[in-house]
C-alpha cells in the first residue's frame, strides 16, 4: 500500500496522486474514497520521541501509464497480489485494519 502524509498546499486527492507517482510509478487517472481510519490504536512513536497519531484516508484508484514500475527509497519492495494473498502478509502493524476493511 502506498501511503504518505498531505502537505500544507495540497488537497487529499493531489497528495494521493503525487504520493502514488513517487513511490510506484504510476499515474492515477481516478479516485473513489473506500475509509477513514481515525482509531486511537493508530499511534507512532518515532525514535526522535515525537508521538503522532495517525489519520488514514484510503482510496480506491484507477492508474495508467505503468511504465516500469519502481521501488522508492521508503520501501523494500513492491508487488501485485491477488486479494486472496493479502491475510499474513508482514507489514506495518497500522495497515491491519484497512486490509481487514478490504
Amino acid at each position: 500500500m502506498v501511503g504518505g502524509v498531505v502537505e500544507v498546499e495540497e488537497s487529499l486527492e493531489g497528495a494521493l496522486r503525487r504520493e502514488v507517482r513517487e513511490e510506484t510509478g504510476p499515474v492515477v487517472v481516478g479516485e473513489e474514497p473506500f475509509a477513514v481510519f481515525p482509531g486511537p490504536w493508530r499511534v507512532v512513536r518515532y525514535p526522535d520521541g515525537n508521538v503522532v497519531r495517525l489519520l488514514s484516508f484510503v482510496f480506491r484508484v484507477r492508474a495508467e501509464d505503468f511504465g516500469p514500475l519502481r521501488v522508492s527509497e521508503e520501501s523494500e519492495e513492491l508487488r501485485f497480489f491477488r486479494r486472496g494473498e493479502l491475510p499474513g502478509l508482514d507489514m506495518i502493524e497500522t495497515s491491519g485494519p484497512i486490509l481487514d476493511a478490504y
